[in-house]
């Protein structure tokens, strides 16, 4: 398991020294500047979050439509788009290691995982 360990932290400095979340800690400093700013985007992805963790995935399109409509100009500032992109890139490949860790390592649940309703 120590193997494990120190290869995850290697994993994890791998990622911060990646050109994307440098650039995304560049646009997160510039932005703690400007607390209101922060807020702002803070309560964006706040509402983004809880309509992607919702449980109607019908109604998912029609709520992300309508949060983009009402931050549309606030998504016009050149910072937050970068910032969100950058963000979104980093949770990208992060999920690409999860998946990828997750079809490699054999747990036989493959028989019953369809039938769990998440």
């Amino acid at each position: 398991m120590e193997s494990v360990k120190y290869h995850t932290e290697k994993l994890i400095a791998a990622l911060k020294e990646s050109d994307s979340y440098q650039r995304y800690e560049e646009v997160r400093e510039v932005i703690a500047q400007n607390p209101e700013l922060k807020r702002q985007l803070d309560e964006f992805r706040k509402r983004n979050y809880l309509i992607q963790a919702g449980e109607t995935p019908e109604d998912l399109f029609l709520e992300e439509e309508k949060l983009n409509r009402e931050y549309k100009e606030f998504r016009e500032n050149e910072l937050i788009e970068s910032y969100l992109e950058c963000e979104l890139d980093i949770c990208r490949s992060i999920q690409r290691i999860i998946q990828k860790v997750v079809v490699s390592i054999d747990m036989d649940i493959d028989d019953f995982v369809d039938e769990i309703d998440l």
